[in-house]
């Protein structure tokens, strides 16, 4: 990539562990492809953060150079085109992706990070040229995977697939199909030749059989400090599919099946087979127990939402303060 060129942009969202990782991997396996550790950009620069003022942008681009040494970000002229990046939410990560890109010489860049997920519209609206990948898995699988990972409830890894599948019920609508597509973990790894290059026609890339192989690609795409994601520096295999059968509880598949089941039945996800003496017995102290969890979930939510408002109080207060001193002078 030459110096004056500017690299394409895609997205990989999904539920964590999910196989965004395995995405990765396979895309960043084909000549001119790089995708970077995640960068967690919207969560660090959320749309309230004004970056207006040479002061607010200088504060950006010190943090996004300090997150970038933490998590082994490539970069290379980052500050030698920040002059002429746009100051604003989109400028900022454009700027920070095309500079991981400049390192690798790459034609194209992508982002995967899975707190996107919740804001696929938002990404797609401020890049409407970018593509996104929807990496979509079982949930059942999701929640032990989760649980394995970090020791997160079963009810809470159901809770997130299940609003990380509205997101995709809503953006299957919204965005043309040659910009989103959703992708199967199980398709992908059972079928990896078929998957991979359908995947390479939908972006334009020519296929190239060291995708089937992302375990030798030549660096790893995430932090050493990210443990979890090792997995991915093995060969492409369907062994993981269905292990919830013979490790999740019946009460455990009864948990998630409660919460994501209706849309498991529309993405084809059989559930599992119980007697109707089990689930009568099960049922009122699951639905307690479930409902307990959704309100702390829900509380959750609630005060993440009420802490953004608070900030953007703050920020509208600043510049009416300024305004003021301004008419003033």
């Amino acid at each position: 990539m030459s110096e004056a060129s500017s690299p394409e942009l895609f997205f990989i969202i999904g539920s964590p562990r999910s196989g965004t990782t395995l995405l990765q991997s396979i895309c960043m396996s084909a000549r001119g492809v790089y995708v970077p550790p995640e960068t967690h950009f919207l969560t660090r620069f959320p749309s309230h953060r004004a970056l207006d003022t040479p002061e607010r942008w200088e504060e950006a681009l010190l943090e996004v150079e300090e997150v970038s040494r933490r998590d082994e970000l490539p970069m290379k002229g980052f500050r030698a085109h920040e002059a002429s990046a746009e100051r604003t939410q989109s400028g900022l990560l454009r700027l920070w992706l095309e500079s991981c890109g400049r390192s690798q010489g790459a034609r194209w860049v992508g982002e995967a990070s899975n707190v996107h997920t919740r804001d696929a519209l938002h990404l797609a609206k401020l890049f409407p040229r970018a593509k996104i990948i929807h990496m979509i898995r079982d949930p059942r699988d999701v929640a032990l995977s989760q649980r394995e990972a970090w020791g997160y409830s079963v009810t809470r890894a159901s809770l997130r697939w299940r609003d990380d599948m509205r997101v995709h019920q809503r953006a299957s609508v919204a965005l043309n199909p040659t910009r989103y597509r959703a992708v199967r973990y199980e398709r992908l790894v059972s079928s990896p030749l078929r998957e991979i290059k359908a995947l390479c026609a939908w972006f334009g890339w020519p296929f190239q059989e060291e995708m089937l192989r992302p375990h030798l690609r030549s660096s790893s795409g995430f932090a050493t400090r990210e443990v979890h994601k090792l997995r991915s520096l093995q060969p492409i295999t369907a062994s993981r599919v269905g292990r919830w059968r013979e490790t999740l509880t019946a009460r455990e598949v009864m948990r998630v099946e409660l919460f994501c089941g209706g849309v498991m039945d529309e993405l084809g996800y059989e559930r599992a087979e119980r007697g109707v003496l089990e689930l009568a017995q099960a049922g009122p102290a699951l639905l307690s127990e479930v409902k307990e969890v959704a309100l702390s979930y829900g509380s959750q939510l609630v005060h993440l939402g009420l802490e953004a408002l608070k900030q953007r109080e703050e920020e509208l207060k600043r510049r009416a303060e300024a305004q003021r001193g301004l008419g003033e002078g």
